[in-house]
């Protein structure tokens, strides 16, 4: 089990996601995205439902955002693929994607009813600076719906946490964290803050109170 991920809903029910590895832990081992439900505050925990198969490459460090104006969960997810004059037949690794051998697409899901049922998988388009290797890779942690921020019109914006891989001229790796944001409820997407030093993986995001 990998990159435990907790949403609350209104009405009280807790919700947790979680990457099941079949064989290892690394990051390129195959996993599926499960999700368990508890109505007693995480004391008992109901059936395990799985969201995505890592046959397809889903949910490598995809994450739920709770949209609580609409009452709807956003699954937020990325996929690697081999460029067609790379490919080869093993996993895909990240060293494999900071040396360009392999294209990220980026997927959208939704449910109305507390993760019960989802909706297809829709790709969203993300630009990124060409030096990214890696572009948006999605923090193991839970994005975030914004709701006290002082210009009104971007409460109810959606966040996600992502980090970003920027291969140097001297073959080494820079690592580095952004947040994604939404302002249709997950419909579409595009680049907000960027951490303007190198270091830092793995990143999340937090709303205080002012």
């Amino acid at each position: 089990v990998r990159g435990p991920q907790f949403v609350e809903l209104k009405d009280g029910t807790l919700l947790y996601f979680f990457d099941a590895k079949y064989n290892t832990t690394l990051d390129e081992e195959p996993s599926c995205k499960v999700l368990l439900r508890s109505h007693d505050g995480g004391q008992t925990w109901g059936e395990a439902r799985v969201l995505t198969h890592g046959g397809l490459n889903f949910s490598i460090n995809g994450l739920p955002i709770y949209d609580e104006i609409h009452d709807t969960l956003v699954y937020f997810g990325r996929s690697r693929h081999w460029k067609p004059e790379f490919v080869q037949d093993r996993l895909v690794t990240e060293h494999d994607q900071t040396l360009g051998h392999v294209d990220e697409r980026f997927w959208v899901a939704k449910s109305t009813d507390g993760g019960r049922s989802w909706t297809d998988y829709r790709e969203v388009v993300l630009d990124a600076p060409a030096s990214w290797s890696v572009q948006h890779c999605p923090s193991p942690l839970s994005g975030i719906q914004l709701k006290n921020q002082k210009d009104p019109s971007k409460n109810g914006r959606l966040v996600a946490p992502a980090n970003q891989i920027i291969r140097k001229e001297d073959g080494t790796n820079g690592f580095g964290s952004h947040l994604l944001v939404s302002d249709d409820f997950g419909d579409t997407w595009h680049m907000g803050a960027v951490q303007g030093y190198e270091g830092g993986n793995e990143c999340t995001a937090v709303e205080l109170q002012d």
